[in-house]
């Protein structure tokens, strides 16, 4: 069986590129800010009992056991360098909303879908620049607009992605929103299923970027989805 796959004018338009380059430097400068900041603590960071939102805190000391519980110990000495990546990575994710728009097809359920995931990225923006420990209840308030919002725009982006030019990323999309979105389940409740509280909101997190990444390479790639088979 072969398969051949036509091009679509939307993926290749110079717009769209530049927008899914915006989303893998995003990726990456996330991802390279969260591995420097965790090398740089001097106590043991634990990806299983840490939250991810412990590296930007701008103290050092132990967590309130009631506003955030359980109590562990956190410095993050790089904790600037965290949230400034985190402010561009979440910039760079706005962009690539922005200029991919033609490549998520007409409907309802692209523009909602474009809207929950850069209500997402504005997630970044206030968990990053109210850290935990400065205003927790912005930073918590930018929590839920990245585990919920952004994670039901990855559900919607996977519907949104039945029509038009990133077709084959439906099923894709809806399997890694779906995992997002029991990521973001699991964290919030009282059972992380042996995950871990920092296992749990990595699944729900990352979750996003991985999509990032796979959707801006597909464009970049001027891959149409549209595929035909033969035998």
């Amino acid at each position: 069986m072969t398969v051949m796959v036509t091009h679509h004018r939307h993926l290749d338009s110079t717009v769209t590129r530049i927008g899914a380059v915006s989303w893998i430097a995003g990726a990456g400068i996330f991802l390279v800010g969260n591995i420097i900041a965790q090398l740089a603590w001097n106590t043991p960071y634990s990806l299983r009992n840490n939250n991810i939102s412990d590296l930007g805190n701008v103290s050092c000391g132990n967590t309130d056991p009631v506003d955030n519980p359980p109590v562990r110990y956190i410095c993050s000495p790089a904790h600037t360098l965290f949230n400034g990546a985190i402010v561009v990575a979440a910039l760079l994710v706005l962009l690539g909303v922005l200029l991919t728009a033609q490549a998520w097809g007409r409907g309802r359920a692209s523009v909602t879908a474009r809207v929950l995931i850069g209500i997402g990225a504005c997630g970044y923006l206030l968990a990053a620049l109210w850290p935990a420990d400065v205003d927790l209840n912005v930073h918590v308030l930018g929590a839920l607009f990245i585990m919920v919002g952004g994670n039901i725009g990855l559900l919607v982006a996977g519907v949104a992605f039945g029509r038009g030019p990133l077709r084959a990323l439906k099923v894709p999309t809806l399997v890694i929103g779906t995992l997002a979105f029991a990521g973001t389940i699991v964290h919030f409740g009282d059972n992380y299923f042996g995950l871990g509280m920092g296992g749990a909101e990595r699944i729900a997190v990352f979750s996003l970027q991985v999509w990032l990444v796979m959707t801006a390479t597909v464009i970049l790639r001027g891959v149409a989805q549209r595929a035909e088979f033969r035998r």
